[in-house]
């Protein structure tokens, strides 16, 4: 694999986003923490991360990642993305808006946080590093990735 110069900032952003994937992990496990203490200032304060670094992150992927997306013929899959982030907003602003803290409305967005980050983790940053940075087309395993996210009913 050999990485161009020119797309070294590439790198920086998908370290970007797994460090803030990873600090979204930790966030649904301080939502779930806050639904067992019912303490509504934690759930407030992992409300207003989620808010915060969503809206620079989906900023960002608009901006460097669903391009790729749609030159790779997965506008499904960015479609997917960005519904996520329109959900995960929609949870998280109705948590902040009800009184007390709402277990159902909580588990819901972990379980929308976890499913984003592992979507974004196991599929979409894979397959645009191997675009963004040269990967051999042939290479098996790339080519394996490649099938599940852009055709999974043909594999």
């Amino acid at each position: 694999m050999t990485i161009r110069p020119d797309l070294v900032s590439a790198t920086d952003s998908f370290r970007r986003w797994h460090a803030e994937h990873q600090e979204a992990l930790n966030r649904a496990g301080a939502l779930e923490s806050a639904v067992q203490k019912e303490d509504r200032s934690g759930l407030e304060e992992a409300c207003r991360w989620v808010l915060d670094t969503l809206a620079a992150h989906d900023a960002d992927e608009t901006r460097e990642l669903f391009p790729l997306l749609e030159a790779l013929g997965a506008e499904a899959l960015r479609d997917e993305l960005e519904a996520g982030h329109q959900e995960l907003k929609e949870l998280a602003e109705r948590l902040l808006a009800a009184t007390g803290v709402d277990g159902g409305l909580v588990r819901s967005l972990v379980t929308l946080l976890r499913q984003h980050v592992d979507t974004e983790e196991q599929l979409l940053l894979p397959l645009l590093k191997g675009h963004r940075l040269d990967l051999d087309a042939f290479d098996e395993g790339y080519l394996v990735l490649e099938k599940q996210l852009l055709a999974p009913e043909t594999w």
